[in-house]
């Protein structure tokens, strides 16, 4: 019997929980300040049904992943993936990573995918902005391998051309009619 799927995460809710995030990166961020030993606390990652949902959300809206064509379904977080596309012809896994730092680990899923979407938070407080980084392809082919650190800088300079590169203002989005794609 397959297991049941979540409910997805209306974009006001996934903008709260992001608010909340955040706010738990700045009073890390403090904490640093005023206590020397903080520094050896982990900062906390985003959180993965919030980040999954969004990115539901805007490949239903045709802001991503516009070149996948007729998509008739979308599973979010399976085991072959945090997004499986169910098209006429073929199940096209998307992993996604989130920071609000420029680093993240890599896994030897996230290498193998289809797409790799990398969603940058770190104008998220200031303005309301995701910036979405998002190649085509498995990423294994730039020589990166799995349970490794990588710098967003290192990213997008290795990936180049290949790499297209969305902004989304979430804020505005959200408080708006959903049922239209945001401006990018």
């Amino acid at each position: 019997m397959p297991r049941p799927r979540p409910p997805t995460l209306d974009l006001a809710t996934i903008t709260r929980c992001l608010d909340a995030y955040i706010s738990l990166i700045a009073c890390a961020d403090d904490l640093r300040v005023t206590n020397d030993a903080a520094r050896f606390v982990q900062y906390p990652k985003v959180p993965s049904p919030c980040t999954q949902a969004l990115v539901r959300h805007l490949i239903a809206a045709r802001v991503l992943l516009h070149d996948v064509g007729q998509i008739d379904d979308i599973i979010v977080g399976s085991r072959e993936g945090d997004l499986i596309l169910l098209t006429p012809t073929r199940r096209v896994v998307v992993e996604v990573k989130a920071t609000a730092r420029d680093y993240t680990e890599l896994s030897t899923g996230d290498l193998a995918a289809h797409y790799f979407l990398w969603l940058d938070f770190a104008r998220f407080r200031e303005d309301g902005n995701v910036v979405i980084h998002v190649i085509a392809g498995p990423i294994e082919r730039f020589g990166w391998r799995a349970d490794r650190g990588l710098h967003l800088p290192r990213f997008i300079a290795n990936t180049g051309a290949e790499l297209e590169t969305v902004t989304v203002n979430l804020a505005a989005w959200a408080a708006s009619d959903t049922s239209q794609a945001p401006s990018a």
